[in-house]
């Protein structure tokens, strides 16, 4: 087994569990084959499940966000109205 590299995507997380149980991998995500159908959804019952079950403050952390007056200057960057 390839050496772990942190962070996993949703994708790799579920390509890594397919090729383990010697399943088709999914080239990209929602890609409507049974093997994301059937894993996809195990996903993010286990990320539920880990999430709720440990005391992550990270996760229990909200604050809320005010609107900054102007856009930044990034030409990349995206906003809403």
């Amino acid at each position: 087994m390839a050496a772990f590299e942190w962070p996993l995507s949703k994708l790799e997380i579920i390509n890594s569990a397919l090729s383990q149980t010697s399943d088709n991998l999914v080239a990209a995500a929602n890609d409507g084959s049974e093997e994301w159908n059937a894993a996809s959804p195990a996903y993010e019952r286990g990320l539920a499940f880990v999430c709720e079950d440990h005391p992550w403050s990270w996760l229990t952390d909200v604050r809320l966000l005010q609107p900054s007056p102007k856009a930044p200057d990034d030409d990349q960057y995206d906003t809403s109205t």
